[in-house]
C-alpha cells in the first residue's frame, strides 16, 4: 500500500462586539491511495478528497459566562481492502456532521466550573468490521451504515481545596 497525504487549513476569528465572536475554519485534505498485490494482480489506485468546514458562534456574557453553538464537519478517509471480495474493496470515506449548543460557566473566583453541552451528530458511510462465512476472506470492513445520535453532556466540578476537587457529570 502507498499513501500521499496533502492537507490544508485555515482559520479566521471575527469579533463583531466584546461580546460576540464568530470562528470559520475550513480543511482541504487528499490522500491518494495505490494498493498493488503482485501474487492477485491487484493494481488499484484511488483519490479520497474531503472540504471539512467548521463554524463557531460564541457569546461572552460576562467573564464567567459563555454560550456557543459549532457546527462542524468530519471524515474519516476511505482505503482499500486488498484481502476483501472484489465488490468490497472500496472503503468510501466516513462523513459525519456534528451540531453542538453549550455553555461554560465559573463562579466562586473559578473554584466552581460548570458546562453543559446539548449535541446532534449526524454520521454516513459507517464503516463496520464484516466477518465473511468463506474463510478465504475472512474479516474486513464495509460501508454499511448510518447513526444519527442525540445526547447531553453536564458536568460541574468544585474545587475543594488547592489539591482536592469533586467531580459530578451526567452524559445522556
Amino acid at each position: 500500500k502507498n499513501s500521499n497525504n496533502f492537507s490544508v487549513f485555515g482559520s479566521v476569528s471575527y469579533d463583531f462586539t466584546d461580546q460576540w465572536t464568530l470562528s470559520l475554519d475550513a480543511r482541504f485534505q487528499q490522500e491518494d491511495i495505490e494498493v498493488s498485490v503482485p501474487e492477485t494482480g491487484l493494481n488499484q489506485q484511488d483519490d479520497f478528497d474531503s472540504f471539512l468546514p467548521r463554524l463557531l458562534a460564541e457569546y461572552q456574557h460576562n467573564d464567567d459566562t459563555l454560550f456557543y453553538f459549532s457546527a462542524a464537519k468530519g471524515n474519516k478517509p476511505g482505503t482499500f481492502i486488498p484481502s476483501a471480495p472484489p465488490e468490497f474493496l472500496t472503503v468510501d470515506e466516513e462523513e459525519m456532521w456534528s451540531y453542538e449548543l453549550g455553555s461554560k460557566m465559573s463562579g466562586m473566583d473559578g473554584r466552581l466550573n460548570f458546562q453543559g453541552a446539548f449535541y446532534y451528530i449526524d454520521w454516513t458511510d459507517q464503516t463496520f468490521r464484516f466477518i465473511d462465512p468463506d474463510p478465504q476472506f475472512g474479516s474486513y470492513f464495509i460501508n454499511a451504515g448510518e447513526t444519527e445520535v442525540v445526547g447531553l453532556d453536564l458536568s460541574l466540578v468544585a474545587s475543594l481545596t488547592d489539591n482536592l476537587s469533586a467531580t459530578l457529570a451526567y452524559s445522556w
